[in-house]
């Protein structure tokens, strides 16, 4: 005889007694290990609750389960976040997302796509991170997460569909990038991940000194700008930094280029 679980019931078995106390007797199993990082590699199916729908007439509405009604109301909230409310917003957040662990992963992507594009609210969407990354702990997920958006934000190509198509495309990757620099730091300086602002800082510089368009030169200077605004504040930089910027600054043959250098190490 086929069993059959709706959603609801299936929260039901995950959040019973019987199954938490099950699951925890065989978290230091090594197969279910590997199982859980095979399931946490998976790709997220961000189309699965169709929350951008919207169906007046009630012949053709359809009952919205409690999980497409928690993503939705994240992403209603994750879009109000602002000093004054954010507190208030997080903690309704993680209350909801705690009860529904198996949301966690679609969650955090969508916070962190969210960083990406609202630059200034950054810092609380990390502070959204830090509350679930100290309830759910999830290492790998989270560094898979970023390096697969920085890998997204690596594969926007321009395609000649027209030029203002590739204007709008070449400035979404400009905000993109500049808005990964700014996570990756946000993150770094709550401790929540470790090792990538150096080594973003590192990459950056190298291609400064590589032979590129001036308009992925541009691209670099604001990356370094953002990520020295938070990691030095008001002190100055790095003299190693300092030196290697100066370099490539004299050398430099796109002005424009040159003066964001001189930017950077004026900490304008």
């Amino acid at each position: 005889m086929t069993i059959h679980y709706s959603v609801d019931s299936l929260n039901e078995v995950f959040n019973s007694e019987e199954f938490t106390s099950e699951l925890r007797s065989k978290e230091n199993n090594t197969d279910i290990k590997s199982l859980i990082k095979f399931l946490d590699s998976i790709e997220t199916n961000k189309l699965y609750h169709r929350t951008g729908l919207s169906v007046k007439n009630k012949k053709y509405r359809h009952k919205v389960s409690k999980d497409t009604t928690i993503i939705k109301s994240l992403k209603t909230s994750l879009n109000k976040m602002s000093s004054y409310n954010y507190e208030t917003l997080i903690r309704d957040i993680v209350k909801d997302i705690e009860g529904t662990p198996h949301l966690y992963p679609l969650a955090l992507e969508s916070i962190l796509e969210q960083s990406l594009l609202h630059h200034i609210y950054c810092k609380y969407y990390v502070e959204l991170i830090y509350e679930l990354h100290s309830i759910f702990a999830k290492c790998e997920l989270l560094q898979n997460s970023i390096d697969k958006l920085k890998n997204s934000i690596n594969d926007i190509t321009q395609d000649n569909i027209s030029e203002y198509g590739n204007l709008c495309m070449k400035n979404n990757k400009t905000d993109r990038l500049i808005g990964y620099s700014i996570l990756i730091c946000e993150l770094e300086q709550k401790d929540i991940i470790e090792g990538y602002i150096h080594e973003s800082i590192d990459s950056l510089i190298n291609e400064l000194s590589s032979s590129l368009s001036e308009e992925k030169y541009f691209q670099c200077c604001l990356c370094i700008q953002e990520i020295f605004k938070i990691l030095y504040k008001d002190s100055d930089i790095d003299e190693a930094y300092k030196t290697k910027l100066t370099s490539i600054k004299d050398s430099m043959r796109f002005m424009k280029v040159k003066f964001k250098i001189m930017d950077i190490l004026e900490r304008r």
